[in-house]
């Protein structure tokens, strides 16, 4: 998959070739494929980001219900995701993506933060027009963010350096932008 992944950041063409494949017999027991585990290494990320998601949408959700009870929805939700986003900032800095805070990661965090608090502001609004409950609007804005969140961290915020990240530099210059991959 990295292979993959760093030839379309390299611009380099991939191919699928058909090529036969021959398994032992019926079970494939010479496979080293483990599915529960090396399915777990494969969406490991996804599953830790989900989790560091769903305890600041916790956090969020039971801040902005107190919240509600002392002021205006809009004032509530500012002050339940500033609160639940230092939280899921820290998370994912330490445990989720492993780059470790730093100015850039934060004020890219913060950004982000500030996009989807006002996105998130906005959504609600229209949920509550529509005469959604707060509780059941709050539950609907924060799926809706959830896709969005994931990938600016991944692709942006979080992402690895440039320097040295793809396994084909300097190599591109000198041959084919070509890949072949059985298939």
């Amino acid at each position: 998959m990295n292979v993959l992944t760093s030839c379309v950041r390299a611009g380099i063409e991939v191919i699928e070739v058909p090529v036969r494949t021959i398994y032992h017999d019926k079970t494939n027991s010479c496979s080293h494929f483990r599915r529960i585990r090396d399915s777990f290494r494969i969406y490991r990320n996804l599953l830790k980001f989900s989790l560091s998601s769903f305890s600041s949408f916790l956090l969020d959700y039971l801040l902005f219900i107190g919240f509600a009870k002392l002021f205006p929805p809009g004032a509530a939700n500012v002050f339940a995701r500033i609160f639940s986003g230092a939280y899921n900032y820290a998370l994912n800095c330490r445990l989720v993506f492993c780059r470790g805070d730093n100015p850039r990661t934060a004020a890219e965090y913060f950004s982000l933060a500030v996009f989807i608090l006002a996105l998130n502001s906005f959504l609600l609004q229209i949920f509550l027009s529509l005469h959604v409950s707060v509780k059941a609007a709050k539950i609907l804005t924060e799926t809706a963010l959830f896709f969005i969140s994931w990938g600016v961290q991944k692709k942006i915020i979080f992402r690895h350096s440039d320097s040295g990240d793809s396994i084909f530099e300097g190599a591109v210059e000198r041959h084919e932008k070509t890949a072949y991959f059985g298939g």
